[in-house]
């Protein structure tokens, strides 16, 4: 299983593919293998910024780092995402993942991303913001453009058993309220 995770992050023509395969039950058994691979900037065409960057390839990061429990990557990622103003959430292609936990996983994600930027444009920070706000009256100006969930998401089957993740030690939080969390 260990030759085969590190092979699916070698950078090639059919890494996007390869590593869109692994399954959550990998990640989050390999953990300690995946995240410095992340953590070294990225992992083939699923890196950050690369020419080839798209929204999926995002989600799909997405969905790694919540696996692999990397709160860091995450949230850069998260903020990548919403920096990203002609990405729009609900435009996000159908994977049509064939696992069912990680096509779950996925539309939960999609519904997740939309709660957090929805909260910051609410509060008047625009997805095309730019990074430092001289003119604060500028940005309270411009329409609030919220962020829908895609409809691909609202048709994802519902898992039979519920699947959860475990944090980094390996604990499952018992509720929202959890200060695990």
């Amino acid at each position: 299983m260990l030759s085969k995770l590190k092979q699916a992050f070698r950078r090639s023509t059919s890494f996007d593919e390869t590593v869109r395969n692994v399954t959550p039950e990998e990640l989050i058994t390999n953990r300690d293998v995946v995240r410095p691979i992340w953590r070294r900037g990225g992992a083939g065409y699923l890196k950050r910024g690369a020419a080839k960057d798209s929204p999926i390839s995002s989600l799909y990061r997405l969905y790694h780092f919540v696996v692999i429990d990397d709160n860091i990557e995450l949230r850069n990622e998260l903020e990548f995402f919403f920096n990203k103003a002609d990405w729009p959430v609900n435009e996000i292609p159908d994977p049509q993942d064939k696992n069912p936990k990680r096509y779950a996983i996925l539309a939960v994600m999609t519904a997740l991303m939309v709660r957090a930027f929805n909260r910051l444009i609410d509060k008047g920070l625009p997805r095309n913001s730019p990074a430092i706000i001289m003119d604060p009256e500028v940005l309270a100006e411009q329409p609030k453009i919220l962020e829908e969930v895609p409809s691909w998401a609202f048709s994802v089957p519902n898992l039979e058993t519920p699947f959860s993740i475990p944090n980094e030690k390996g604990e499952f939080l018992e509720g929202p309220g959890d200060l695990k969390a």
